[in-house]
């Protein structure tokens, strides 16, 4: 079984957000390489976008009580928790977790069952750490 992960990030050229694969891209020639997002177009195969590397972040497999595909980056609202919640990657547990700004901390991981049947029940995602405007 092929698992594809999707990877969303801000367009340098202000197109808003790009969704698909990630790639790092050379240019032939001369040019720097560049972190960009390709994704398919109909009639056009493959299209590549420059991204913002700062913004890119991988949707997590979960999706929130209004069936949003939640990605890295994003805020939750959850009504368990007194804070929003911001999907971040926890390198110490490896793995996705929830992580409170205000309280600097991070409140679990994705691993669990809390996390992934009971607390997404209830979240939201009212907007992301890069953009608070989720298009």
């Amino acid at each position: 079984m092929k698992k594809n992960a999707k990877y969303r990030g801000k367009r340098l050229d202000g197109g808003g957000w790009a969704y698909g694969g990630l790639a790092e891209y050379i240019p032939v020639g001369c040019g720097l390489p560049y972190l960009s997002i390709i994704y398919p177009m109909p009639g056009c195969g493959n299209v590549i976008v420059k991204v913002d590397p700062d913004t890119v972040g991988q949707a997590i497999g979960l999706m929130d009580k209004n069936g949003t595909e939640i990605f890295e980056g994003d805020i939750l609202n959850n009504y368990d928790e007194p804070n929003p919640l911001v999907v971040e990657w926890n390198s110490g547990d490896c793995s996705f977790a929830l992580y409170d700004m205000e309280a600097d901390t991070f409140v679990g991981d994705f691993r669990t069952c809390e996390i992934r049947l009971g607390m997404m029940v209830d979240a939201e995602i009212v907007g992301n750490k890069h953009d608070p405007a989720i298009e």
